[in-house]
């Protein structure tokens, strides 16, 4: 999975923290798969499995 993340003019947000949450069918609570933060691009990448 990767991403971007960016101000509403489009410009890079590096070292912004970014979490990856999950649901399970039937399930109410979320659970975090993945932290990080985006790189100087606003850049991130990271793999995970079911």
């Amino acid at each position: 999975m990767s991403g971007r993340r960016t101000d509403p003019q489009g410009a890079a947000l590096p070292s912004k923290p970014v979490h990856v949450q999950y649901r399970s069918i039937g399930s109410t609570g979320w659970k975090t798969s993945v932290s990080g933060a985006t790189w100087s691009a606003g850049q991130i990448t990271t793999s995970t499995s079911p």
